[in-house]
């Protein structure tokens, strides 16, 4: 997977070069230009995504570590403010649990 995001603008150049006057090559030359368009926004999207995982990963850890030691209080806090909000807007219950204890423990690794 790494390697086709490395390659993808490099694939999306070959696609829009290549191609005859038929159909099939009108559409392969449209999906490489949109493909090279498309990459600089993917990656934006995939670093901040990256980053974000890997701070709520580090959050994790701590709290873990802190569980370890008998601090109990920090993560069950954490769960609860998820649980709390995840109650606030049942429509979308897992996703705002999973946002809100992201964000508190990226508050943590900090």
């Amino acid at each position: 997977m790494v390697a086709l995001i490395v390659k993808a603008d490099d694939i999306g150049v070959a696609l829009a070069r290549n191609g005859g006057g038929s159909i099939a090559g009108c559409i392969s030359r449209a999906f490489g230009r949109a493909l090279v368009l498309g990459m600089p926004g993917f990656l934006t999207f995939l670093g901040a995504a990256g980053t974000a995982a890997m701070i709520r990963v580090g959050g994790g850890i701590i709290v873990h570590g802190l569980e370890v030691y008998g601090v109990h209080s920090v993560g069950q806090a954490i769960s609860s403010a998820a649980e709390a909000a995840a109650h606030a807007l049942p429509s979308a219950a897992g996703l705002v649990k999973w946002i809100v204890a992201a964000f508190l423990l990226g508050l943590l690794d900090c």
